[in-house]
């Protein structure tokens, strides 16, 4: 049995539904179509001045178009080699995020254009521009996340159901936290992060089941380990760009800078508690699911002054708790409650993406105390004001309840059609076990699907073969040496 036919349905309901949104709503963004260089301007201060420091309009289409690549790879390959380690069900780990990243995108759009306009009182046509394709990814990137969490017990159907969900409570919550009580999270400590992590994490409470404890294909195998690590190199390597796309202008450098300290620090601690905890040896889950954890801490205030000593604080910090989370905390819970977290989103995106609430309230109140850091930008980059504090805390605390509310709904409907057990951690079902021969130009099986048939041509051959009783092996050894001594005469 293959994928569920409902699904395709589904599917065709809301691309149907999406082209026809996009057909009577959205247009493009003038703005983009005569691009001012910034080479023009002798200052960059005259630069700032004619765009008046807004973090979703700047002109300079390559930019933009940099950072959407960036963000796009960080996904695409990045967490879709990630998600391949384990060794049945690395197609599947591929093939979904690169699913779960075009629907997405497309569907996110639809919900912030809806929050957006309903936010300003009006609707009119809705401007396309490459912030918000940028927002779509983020869209994109927090169901990824959710998805790590699920990854290898649930179907292609139900993951479609999760999207749905997930996408409409994350542009709700954006709208709530963002653009009604001013809160700033550019790189989405607590908007992406913690909400797609924990928003996973509540949905596995409804489909976790004991037989998928221990599961024996819940593994990885050596070439399945080397191909996450390169998506954890990938992932590691873009995450600036993720936390400064759309940053301000000046703040930019601030956010790639502050990202990559805190990444190096984070990384750097874990080797170490890795070894400490497992005898001196490295862990290959240690190094995929912990390295990055400090670029996830920092995303909320990478922009902000937070000095380059606490961009190294933040990612050592994090580090440590990281690891502790991964080694103790997520085994632990597993043997005690059942907890169920496939890839460790809990322990990546979680510990992490709260750590970055707090580090943005404890910059934030930096910003406070000596606003001329800023150069005149205080209020630009603090919509509330003296007021931000607060409302940064009210952004964590929604963003954790939206994400609750949105996982139990998602949780309670896809349970109706749950997975089989038989089919945990295996995609077989769901794609074709066939290579291509290019010297017989015809379709062969795959070579354990050969080894398999060849083992039952053997077991079916050996009923009619003749089992000599104990004396056999010496005469035959007897018979094999009169041979020899014959051929040597």
């Amino acid at each position: 049995m293959g994928v569920q036919p409902s699904f395709l349905f589904l599917l065709a309901f809301a691309q149907i539904f999406i082209l026809i949104i996009t057909c009577v709503w959205f247009q493009y963004d003038d703005t983009y179509t005569t691009p001012i260089e910034f080479t023009k301007y002798t200052t960059q201060e005259e630069y700032e001045e004619l765009f008046q420091e807004t973090p979703y309009l700047d002109p300079t289409t390559e930019r933009y178009f940099l950072y959407f690549i960036n963000i796009s790879l960080l996904i695409l390959i990045g967490i879709g080699l990630r998600l391949s380690y384990l060794w049945n069900y690395s197609r599947s780990g591929l093939c979904y995020t690169f699913f779960i990243t075009v629907f997405c995108l497309q569907f996110t759009i639809v919900c912030n254009a809806l929050f957006e306009q309903s936010n300003d009182g009006e609707f009119s046509k809705y401007k396309l521009s490459l912030t918000t394709l940028i927002e779509g990814l983020f869209g994109s990137l927090t169901m990824v996340i959710a998805f790590g969490a699920l990854l290898g017990r649930i179907t292609l159907l139900q993951l479609f159901v999760v999207a749905v969900f997930g996408c409409f409570g994350y542009s709700l919550n954006r709208y709530i936290t963002i653009l009604h009580y001013g809160a700033i999270d550019l790189g989405g400590s607590m908007l992406i992060h913690m909400f797609g992590s924990i928003y996973g994490i509540t949905i596995s409470f409804f489909i976790s089941k004991m037989k998928s404890l221990n599961h024996r294909m819940n593994a990885s195998e050596a070439i399945t380990d080397i191909f996450s690590l390169i998506g954890t190199l990938f992932m590691w390597i873009l995450f600036p760009s993720l936390n400064a796309a759309l940053a301000i202008p000046s703040g930019k450098y601030r956010a790639i800078i502050n990202t990559f300290f805190a990444l190096v620090t984070c990384t750097l601690i874990v080797y170490a508690m890795s070894l400490l905890f497992h005898k001196f040896k490295f862990s290959v889950i240690d190094v995929r699911n912990s390295t990055l954890a400090g670029g996830v801490a920092i995303a909320t205030c990478a922009h902000l002054y937070i000095s380059p000593i606490g961009s190294l604080i933040i990612g050592l910090v994090t580090g440590f708790f990281v690891a502790i989370g991964t080694s103790l905390l997520q085994p632990t819970l597993k043997q005690i409650i059942g907890f169920q977290d496939t890839v460790g989103v809990g322990t990546l995106h979680l510990i992490p993406g709260i750590i970055g609430g707090f580090s943005g309230m404890i910059a934030t109140a930096i910003g406070e105390n000596d606003k001329t850091v800023y150069n005149g930008a205080y209020e630009n980059i603090f919509p509330k004001g003296d007021d931000q504090l607060k409302y940064q805390f009210i952004c964590l605390v929604t963003s954790l309840g939206m994400a609750i509310l949105f996982g139990i709904i998602s949780g309670f409907v896809i349970r109706f059609f749950s997975i089989k057990p038989r089919n945990y951690f295996n995609d077989s079902e769901h794609f074709l076990e066939e290579s291509f021969d290019f010297s017989s130009q015809k379709s062969s099986p795959k070579p354990n699907q050969q080894l398999k048939n060849n083992n039952l041509k053997n077991k079916e051959s050996s009923k009619f073969e003749f089992k000599p009783d104990h004396h056999s092996e010496d005469h035959q050894l007897n018979s094999s040496l009169t041979e020899f001594s014959s051929d040597n005469k």
